[in-house]
């Protein structure tokens, strides 16, 4: 079984700069990233996640024609070649969101604590442009 890679949709495949307005998808989409997920379909299992209905993000990036997409509702996603498309967290090896913070174990948990305060900071100036 190969491992997966997931991405989130909006803030990283799709710009979302004005947050989730009326639900639509309605920003641009990053190209070069879908590119480069598309090299990484070689050797790896490929997901994106989002709270938005799969079946929106689904249909828009096929669409687009670069690759094929599918939805799914599992923890688990093991197509070569399609990405998967889901509102559930999948099983994977890495994750790639603009908003997530790495968590270390082995750490001290008062570094951890201060490294998502400066995270809440930076998120906060961000989030409220």
């Amino acid at each position: 079984m190969r491992k997966t890679i997931a991405f989130d949709f909006d803030g990283v495949i799709h710009k979302y700069s004005k947050g989730w307005q009326d639900g639509s998808i309605y920003d641009t989409i990053d190209f070069e990233l879908l590119n480069f997920m598309k090299e990484l379909l070689k050797n790896y299992n490929i997901v994106i996640y989002s709270t938005r209905d799969p079946e929106q993000i689904t249909n828009y990036l096929n669409e687009l024609g670069v690759m094929k997409f599918e939805t799914f509702n599992s923890t688990f996603w093991d197509k070569e070649n399609v990405v998967g498309v889901t509102n559930t967290k999948p099983a994977a090896i890495l994750y790639i969101d603009d908003r997530a913070f790495e968590y270390i174990p082995g750490f001290s948990t008062d570094l951890n604590i201060a490294m998502i305060k400066i995270k809440l900071e930076i998120g906060e100036m961000k989030w409220n442009q």
